[in-house]
C-alpha cells in the first residue's frame, strides 16, 4: 500500500503524480521566506498548469529530502505537508 493506494492503482495513477526532484536555492540567492513562498506559489499552479497541458489533474505532488543533509524546514513552512514513515 503506497499513498493510500494498492500497487495497482499505483501504476495506473502514476501520470497524475508530480515530483520535484531538486529544489536548491544558492546561498548568494537567499532571502527571508524565499525557499517556502517560491514552493507554496508553485503548488498552487501545479494543478491549473497540469490540467492545460496534460487534460489530467495532480493528485499527489512528492519530493524527496536527504535528512543526512537537509531537515526539509522549507517544505514545512510552505504548508506542503509531511509523511513520514
Amino acid at each position: 500500500m503506497w499513498a493510500g493506494c494498492s500497487a495497482g492503482q499505483h501504476f495506473s495513477r502514476l501520470h497524475s503524480i508530480a515530483n520535484n526532484v531538486r529544489f536548491l536555492v544558492l546561498k548568494e540567492s537567499r532571502l527571508p521566506n524565499l525557499a517556502s513562498r517560491t514552493l507554496s506559489l508553485s503548488l498552487r499552479r501545479l494543478e491549473t498548469d497540469r490540467l492545460q497541458a496534460h487534460d489530467y489533474p495532480v493528485y499527489l505532488a512528492e519530493s524527496f529530502v536527504d535528512p543526512s543533509k537537509f531537515t526539509g524546514t522549507c517544505y514545512q513552512a510552505a504548508n506542503c505537508g509531511s509523511s513520514r514513515g
